[in-house]
């Protein structure tokens, strides 16, 4: 049976998941908090005064297997200003950056929230507030300064669901490996050999073409040129996710 929700109640909803995100963040520390496990030795994640990698590499240390993370909540604020002066453009067009004195601002709240489903599995979603506009609606310029901006914006904070997927670690024995805890990724032991399954809602780029200094607008440079292929866009919805599965 389907019920259909009225203007009135979606907008109730948005607006009850907006003071539950908000809430979420401002009940965690200043950057972020998850239950982890402190092993000597065990290489760690990104520094919490350092912007939350949405996609982090992977840290291997060789330890003795320590028990797995069973749960994981972080939070991440992103605000972006950019401006540029009036400059002469005699051949502008309606898609071209417009030349007169510009500013423009973006900012998402976002919550990363993982769970242990099993020894092996883990599942992860997470729940996002957006608002703002790129210079120029995001036009008129091939590798745009800012990858925080899209050709959606909106004036109001709207809600919007990046990823929700599960994630399978089947080991195939070797060496063991001690994963550090980061956003999207629980703390585990796994062995050198192992298939790990991903299915859900993602981004390509969370499994292929990760650069180490180059990968996250939220924590390396800002130009889509740089963060991704300039020469194309992967396929996805215009914030860059997909729904589909990677075998690695």
């Amino acid at each position: 049976m389907q019920r259909r929700i009225s203007g009135s109640n979606a907008l109730l909803v948005k607006q009850i998941l907006k003071v539950i995100l908000v809430g979420f963040y401002c009940s965690l520390s200043p950057y972020s908090m998850a239950q982890t496990a402190t092993v000597q030795g065990a290489t760690t994640s990104s520094s919490n005064y350092a912007a939350v990698e949405v996609s982090p590499s992977v840290h291997f240390s060789k330890s003795e297997p320590v028990p797995p993370d069973w749960w994981s909540v972080s939070g991440q604020f992103t605000g972006l200003s950019q401006y540029h002066p009036s400059f002469s453009a005699p051949y502008s067009g309606k898609n071209s950056l417009s030349p007169d004195n510009l500013s423009s601002a973006t900012t998402d709240l976002t919550l990363y929230a993982g769970i242990r489903t099993s020894k092996e599995g883990e599942l992860w979603i997470n729940p996002e507030i957006d608002q703002g506009f790129g210079l120029s609606n995001t036009i008129g310029i091939a590798g745009f300064p800012s990858g925080e901006a899209y050709k959606v914006g909106e004036n109001r904070p709207y809600v919007r669901l990046p990823r929700l997927f599960y994630r399978h670690v089947i080991n195939l024995g070797g060496e063991e490996q001690v994963i550090a805890p980061a956003a999207n990724q629980l703390g585990r032991t796994q062995t050198a050999n192992n298939l790990i399954l991903t299915i859900g809602k993602f981004s390509v780029t969370d499994v292929f073409d990760a650069n180490t200094y180059a990968h996250d607008p939220r924590a390396d440079f800002f130009n889509w040129s740089i963060v991704e292929s300039g020469a194309f866009d992967y396929a996805a919805d215009a914030w860059g996710f997909t729904k589909g599965a990677t075998i690695e």
